[in-house]
């Protein structure tokens, strides 16, 4: 799995907010909870073109931040709950993930623990990580697909 490399120019993404270790399955339910917040607000999710999820650096513990999210022209009027962020541009090695959630955990793995070693580009530190999302998506069936975004110097 060979990733592309892309300059991503800047963006601003309002979401909700998970802090932890995802042991139990808290990643999905954030994104259902958040689905139904964006359904709640006159959104239908099915006219969203873009969702992230927004990954944060990892402690020592393993806990590390993740924000369901879609991108935003502006944040007034964030509803009550959502977290603001703005992500400026950067490069970003960007991986393709083709089938199931189960999955996921391995491509994940393979870029952290067997590419990244390897390569030859230093990750850039204090930057989001991100999956990307858009119409390619099909809920991590067989056919779905979504990008990992890892910034780069």
């Amino acid at each position: 799995m060979e990733p592309k490399i892309v300059t991503k120019p800047a963006f601003k993404a309002v979401g909700m907010r998970y802090y932890g270790k995802n042991e139990k399955g808290e990643i999905p339910k954030l994104w259902g909870e958040f689905m139904n917040k964006v359904s709640a607000q006159g959104i239908d999710e099915h006219s969203l073109k873009e969702c992230y999820g927004l990954m944060g650096i990892m402690d020592n513990e393993g806990n590390f931040e993740y924000i369901a999210c879609i991108p935003a022209e502006k944040f007034d009027g964030i509803p009550e709950n959502m977290v603001k962020r703005e992500i400026s541009q950067s490069r970003y090695l960007v991986f393709n993930h083709v089938g199931s959630l189960e999955a996921l955990h391995d491509t994940f793995d393979y870029i952290y623990n067997k590419y990244l070693p390897k390569c030859e580009y230093e990750v850039r530190p204090n930057t989001y990580h991100f999956e990307f999302y858009d119409e390619r998506f099909n809920d991590f069936k067989e056919d779905s697909e979504i990008d990992i975004y890892i910034p780069i110097k």
